[in-house]
């Protein structure tokens, strides 16, 4: 089983891709068919259900509270760790946090913005973790 911090962009880009082959797609799929367990925390959650719910993406309401409630049931939930350096954008401070709380399991953040956040092995695109799953 993976376990993957999924950032919000790769959620959101996977609603509004038109392409079924799409990576962000194809890991989305994955966790809900259980094949990558998403790491959460409330920030986490929070987050998703916030800038998904934006009128600008046009994602339906039960769509975001399916999403949601899905991460809730099966993701994990850990206790981030704080890491005390600045980031370019902050709001991405809970993806890397949590993603250090599990750092000793080969955790994974898969964030389309890799810039947002240190240079690190566990920092992924959407791409390159859709090709570890097959």
């Amino acid at each position: 089983m993976k376990l993957a911090v999924i950032d919000t962009n790769v959620i959101i880009a996977a609603q509004l891709t038109r392409h079924d082959d799409a990576a962000t797609r194809r890991i989305v799929k994955a966790v809900f068919d259980g094949i990558v367990t998403p790491v959460a925390t409330p920030a986490i959650l929070a987050e998703y259900a916030e800038v998904m719910s934006r009128p600008k993406f046009c994602i339906a309401p039960e769509t975001v509270s399916a999403v949601v409630r899905y991460f809730r049931s099966h993701g994990r939930f850990v206790t981030p760790i704080t890491y005390s350096e600045p980031l370019p954008d902050e709001k991405d401070r809970v993806f890397l946090e949590a993603v250090l709380a599990l750092s000793d399991e080969n955790a994974v953040l898969v964030t389309g913005n890799a810039k947002h956040f240190p240079s690190a092995p566990f920092v992924v695109s959407p791409s390159e973790f859709a090709a570890t799953l097959g």
